[in-house]
């Protein structure tokens, strides 16, 4: 299980929808609710997606981002999606002049994606 950068939140990163079921009963999800929650919430037919996951009362327990192996293109655009979620979640802030935080969160995540294709 890795953790955010500078957040203290979990994040779990897969190439597929059993790779988040996986992850999320990592966390202490049981494995049929975990297993419903990513039926419920993964688009069907989508190359990736990327979500903050919530518990029953909406507090956030985890970074989620799915992305096929080998599809670069979508590993960068949903690592964007989660960079973006978990910074705003977080409170830390970047602007149109002042951005290095969110480049770094997105490689981060990219090279942490792509490090188990090895």
């Amino acid at each position: 299980m890795l953790e955010f950068p500078l957040i203290d939140l979990p994040l779990i990163l897969a190439v597929s929808k059993k790779g988040a079921v996986d992850g999320l009963v990592a966390l202490g999800m049981p494995t049929e609710k975990a297993k419903t929650y990513i039926s419920e919430i993964a688009p069907a037919h989508a190359s990736g997606w990327a979500i903050l996951v919530e518990d029953a009362t909406g507090g956030v327990i985890c970074a989620l981002m799915v992305a096929k192996k080998r599809d670069y293109n979508t590993v960068a655009h949903e690592a964007t999606h989660i960079a973006v979620m978990a910074l705003n979640w977080s409170g830390i802030k970047y602007t149109e002049d002042e951005h290095e935080i969110l480049a770094m969160s997105i490689g981060w995540l990219t090279e942490r994606h792509t490090e188990s294709w090895r």
